[in-house]
């Protein structure tokens, strides 16, 4: 494990450090299920930003590279296992037993890679992969990455969130915005319009998901709950015997 720090110590001592992976909980129940890290530049000085994945939220902090090599000291091997640095020229392992035996494996890369210093603010995005409810919709897996079989959906969905923003951004609302989605199916476009409207646009919510579907309603209203979505909700209605007292959009 110490000459893991050290080839941490020398790629950010060196500014090589590419970027930097923890995963396998030491206690599989653990909420955090993994942490990514990577150099960036703010306000022209360099630190390195620490994202930790929890299993219904994002987290990001940023530290310099004193603080850096002192947080993944008490995170390894004490919250997880395994950690893969990726250089500008090699890839290094380290694989820690339920023993506590670290091993290291290093592997020099056939093309040099580059840094990305920029700060990624995920804030901004209309539609963010990484949320929760994406994997529980089938569309990314847990570490927040769209499947190749939902590429060209997600591509549909982010199209949609920018048609609406347009739509909805110059608008003036007077407090809660009331919104019914007619015949919203499995959520997709549900989900994006929420994100966008409550992440994006800084508003409150009235989200209805009409469907006469029960097992859907079920189904969403199940991963509503579980994330936490104050102001959304899935409703058991036809389009026509749906009849909400304030609508907006």
């Amino acid at each position: 494990m110490e000459r893991f720090f050290r080839f941490v110590t020398e790629a950010a001592e060196q500014s090589t450090l590419v970027k930097m992976t923890l995963s396998k909980p030491a206690d599989k129940h653990d909420e955090l299920r993994n942490i990514y890290v990577k150099p960036v530049l703010i306000k022209d000085k360099r630190l390195f930003a620490f994202t930790y994945r929890y299993e219904r939220h994002d987290e990001t902090k940023n530290y310099d590279a004193g603080q850096m090599l002192e947080v993944l000291k008490a995170l390894i091997p004490n919250r997880f296992l395994n950690a893969v640095l990726f250089t500008v020229s090699e890839d290094v392992t380290l694989l820690v037993s339920s023993k506590g035996k670290a091993t290291i494996q290093t592997k020099t890369v056939q093309k040099c890679r580059e840094q990305n210093l920029e700060h990624d603010k995920q804030k901004n995005r209309l539609v963010n992969p990484a949320n929760p409810w994406w994997y529980q919709l089938g569309l990314t897996t847990r570490e927040g990455k769209i499947t190749a079989d939902m590429q060209h959906k997600f591509r549909q969905i982010y199209k949609y969130a920018e048609i609406v923003e347009s739509l909805v951004k110059p608008m003036k609302f007077d407090g809660t915005v009331h919104v019914a989605d007619m015949g919203a199916g499995k959520g997709y476009l549900t989900f994006a319009l929420y994100e966008l409207l409550t992440q994006r646009l800084n508003l409150d919510v009235d989200i209805k998901g009409v469907e006469i579907r029960p097992d859907l309603v079920l189904k969403i209203n199940e991963i509503i709950k579980s994330a936490n979505l104050k102001g959304m909700e899935f409703v058991e209605s036809s389009i026509e015997a749906f009849h909400p007292e304030k609508l907006d959009v």
